[in-house]
């Protein structure tokens, strides 16, 4: 079950502004173990929304970081979906998620 729902986003972020500051709609965690292994961060975009990742491998050294993306769409809802089936596979795979 993956922690991103519609009730939690922002409404007033629901459209991307051109030219317009990027800004930070949510941030979903995964962790094992009590070790971080996933961050995704969504933001609003010129042109769309991005999701980024920051990856921690969980056989690498504590702190190392893979980043993945930026993943591009055009609406917000195809990011929170995105970030919906991430974290229901995170699930599946014994991970605890977070929403900051």
């Amino acid at each position: 079950m993956t922690l991103l729902r519609r009730d939690q986003r922002h409404p007033g972020a629901a459209a991307p502004t051109t030219g317009a500051t990027p800004h930070r709609l949510w941030t979903q965690r995964a962790r094992k173990d009590g070790r971080e292994l996933v961050t995704m961060h969504c933001f609003t975009a010129e042109h769309g929304f991005l999701v980024l990742c920051d990856v921690f491998p969980a056989d690498g050294p504590e702190g190392r970081r893979v980043q993945a993306g930026p993943y591009v769409f055009t609406t917000q809802r195809e990011a929170d979906e995105f970030a919906e089936e991430a974290g229901a596979v995170l699930t599946h795979l014994g991970c605890e998620l977070t929403l900051a």
